[in-house]
């Protein structure tokens, strides 16, 4: 069966504001917490840096609320709905959107089920963001499915754009694990994890190829950015 979700390298849209990330309170987790919890002994710095190497692999600007803008997002051909590249999201805050006559093998069955639209393209100027009322808008907060309604002339939309604010409102225990993994990783390695290496031809062998530990992918892999293509 095919599947339309897949995971991404990159983050859609762009970050509108994020936590500044110098004060405690917006850190995963303490020094205290973290010796209370696994006996081990950290710092802010280590923290902050197992939280930047967090960011990095989740494709993501910070797991704390943040306000994201997502560009446009194409809705599907004969649907309403579209999905919100980062989860849980917490509220949409701004929508626009695009109408069109969607695919050219598709055009004859478009200008009949949505004859205004069609003409707007035809006889009117480049499509224009039009507002979307965002108490109509229907999300759901863990996949991040937003149900889209109609434009004001009854005419699907062929693109929509919105800006919502999705994160954490508590940081988890598996990602204060994860940050324990890394860091005791990050001490373990210091500046090489090399395991192996042999004189002559010169040959190495890595343990792993960062910071973050199978182990640590694994607790972290709730967060990752899922891609709706």
């Amino acid at each position: 069966m095919a599947t339309f979700l897949r995971q991404m390298a990159v983050q859609h849209g762009s970050l509108v504001d994020s936590p500044s990330g110098d004060d405690e309170e917006d850190m995963y987790t303490t020094p205290a917490e973290l010796n209370a919890l696994y006996g081990c002994s950290v710092t802010e710095a280590d923290i902050r840096a197992a939280m930047s190497l967090i960011a990095a692999h989740c494709n993501r600007a910070s797991l704390w609320p943040v306000e994201y803008d997502t560009g446009p997002l194409e809705v599907p051909l004969d649907r309403q709905e579209t999905r919100l590249p980062i989860t849980p999201v917490i509220a949409i805050t701004e929508a626009a959107g695009k109408y069109g006559m969607g695919r050219r093998d598709r055009i004859g069955w478009n200008m009949w089920q949505s004859g205004v639209a069609a003409y707007l393209v035809v006889a009117g100027s480049r499509p224009a963001w039009s507002p979307i009322d965002v108490s109509q808008l229907e999300c759901d907060s863990n996949t991040g499915i937003v149900y889209v309604p109609p434009s004001w002339v009854l005419a699907p939309w062929a693109f929509v754009r919105m800006k919502f604010v999705a994160g954490l409102l508590t940081i988890p225990s598996r990602v204060k694990l994860g940050i324990f993994e890394i860091i005791t990783n990050m001490h373990a390695k210091g500046v090489s994890d090399r395991v192996r290496y042999s004189v002559g031809r010169v040959g190495r062998t890595y343990a792993n190829e960062g910071f973050i530990t199978k182990t640590a992918a694994s607790l972290l892999e709730p967060y990752r950015v899922q891609s709706l293509f």
